[in-house]
């Protein structure tokens, strides 16, 4: 999925620079070459070894043809297999990734025991004594001051 990402982010840089029209109606490699050829030159080794690969992509039937976002999108997960699996697995095991960063939990709140002068003895509840309001101070809990 970091090989998509960084292949997403090339097009964000200098996506406007590739002749879509050209790379569109590409035929051969030549052709595709010659669609990603106005990129500036760094860009154009990302790519280089890879024209095949977007070539195939252009052909696949579940290509987007409206959207240049999806189909952004859909050629950077396709790449990001570098020809070592299909595009189509390379597609699916993206998907996987994002829907596990998706269903990934956030920590809502945390909570560590706390003694306080107040005489409470318990979790603290937002960086606080729930039952005084003394304020624990993360700069103390981070350097081991009581």
């Amino acid at each position: 999925m970091n090989r998509a990402n960084d292949i997403q982010g090339v097009f964000e840089q200098v996506g406007d620079q590739i002749d879509w029209d050209s790379l569109l109606a590409a035929n051969s490699e030549q052709d595709v070459a010659k669609a990603f050829a106005p990129m500036h030159e760094d860009y154009q080794k990302k790519f280089a070894f890879r024209f095949h690969l977007v070539l195939e992509c252009l052909r696949d039937k579940k290509f987007p043809t409206q959207d240049r976002n999806a189909q952004k999108q859909f050629i950077a997960d396709s790449l990001a297999g570098d020809g070592r699996i299909t595009i189509r697995r390379s597609r699916d095991i993206c998907q996987e990734e994002r829907s596990k960063l998706r269903k990934q939990g956030t920590i809502i709140r945390r909570e560590f025991y706390i003694v306080c002068s107040c005489g409470y003895k318990g979790p603290g509840m937002n960086n606080a004594c729930p039952k005084c309001g003394a304020v624990v101070s993360m700069l103390d809990f981070a350097l081991g001051v009581s």
